[in-house]
């Protein structure tokens, strides 16, 4: 025989078991898409590091390539002007036109050095544009990899929902007759 109580519990416990089920579910759920979001930002943290360790070494690489225009520069303006006071030594020439060609020697090898400085600071200026780029990116992809949860029920709500369901198996295993007394619907007798 089915009553309401049996009815009731039968509802209540499948309830029960359906809820706990979802919990189970997106709790696992869950924790494998936290698994893969860390997997995938320890990713893009490793790419973002070789990619700033890459952008250091260009930033060296261009320090050195500067310095070694620089020095570069220096040597071929010593040279040149060495080798114009000895000619013009050698010649017997002196004054003002020997001076003024001196000063000119200097200010070439003062443009050169100004042109190769300006080269450096354009190239560090790209550098930081580069790395400023990269943390954005970063960013934007450890933003990207934050997991969407599904949401996991409560204990309280599997439980309200479970005696909700109970409530009703029980509400619908009692009818009333027309005086309006309870009775059990499945077997017609009227409950005491």
């Amino acid at each position: 025989m089915c009553s309401p109580t049996m009815l009731a519990v039968g509802m209540g416990g499948s309830s029960l078991l359906q809820g706990l089920g979802q919990r189970s579910a997106a709790q696992k759920m869950n924790k494998a898409r936290k698994e893969i979001a860390a997997r995938g930002q320890k990713n893009a943290i490793v790419a973002a590091a070789q990619e700033a360790m890459t952008i250091a070494q260009r930033e060296r690489q261009e320090d050195v390539a500067a310095s070694q225009r620089s020095r570069q520069t220096m040597r071929d303006s010593y040279l040149a002007e060495g080798q114009f006071r000895a000619s013009a030594g050698a010649r017997g020439i002196t004054g003002a036109t020997v001076q003024d060609t001196q000063l000119d020697f200097d200010i070439q090898e003062a443009l050169s050095l100004d042109a190769i400085e300006t080269q450096r600071e354009i190239q560090q200026e790209s550098l930081q544009v580069a790395k400023a780029s990269l943390e954005a990116r970063t960013q934007s992809r450890l933003n990207q990899l934050v997991p969407q949860l599904e949401p996991e029920p409560s204990m309280m709500s599997i439980l309200l929902g479970a005696g909700v369901q109970a409530a009703s198996g029980y509400q619908s295993a009692i009818g009333y007759d027309a005086e309006g007394l309870p009775f059990n619907t499945f077997t017609g007798n009227p409950l005491t």
